[in-house]
């Protein structure tokens, strides 16, 4: 299983890694939703679980929205589209025959932000 965490909110993928708690006093992305703070129990669930965490930068969380919206009709907010973008951003490691689950989440993506992904999808 891999998880997936916005670059501009990295705590989780720090603590994972270093296998200690780490928190950010500051969150740098769209996708707030990952927070600046993890679950100390979560985490530790994820020691039997994951098998890596990928980091996606803002421009992927944008495709990841986008995808939804013009693929599956789903109004995505940034956190929950944060699967569907790292699967787009490493679209060229996957194999015809792969399998690749990710849960699609929430429809409470910002004003200016669904104003700016509507104005995108009408305009193509």
């Amino acid at each position: 299983m891999i998880g997936i965490c916005p670059q501009g909110a990295d705590a989780t993928w720090q603590s994972w890694r270093r296998g200690t708690l780490v928190t950010n006093d500051r969150v740098d992305t769209m996708a707030d939703g990952g927070g600046s703070r993890p679950i100390i129990e979560a985490l530790e669930d994820m020691r039997d679980l994951v098998d890596d965490i990928w980091l996606v930068d803002e421009a992927s969380i944008e495709d990841g929205m986008r995808l939804g919206l013009e693929h599956l009709g789903l109004l995505l907010e940034p956190a929950g589209a944060l699967g569907l973008a790292a699967a787009y951003a490493r679209r060229d490691q996957w194999t015809q025959d792969a399998s690749i689950a990710t849960i699609l989440t929430g429809a409470n993506p910002s004003p200016t932000l669904t104003d700016s992904l509507l104005a995108a999808f009408t305009a193509n």
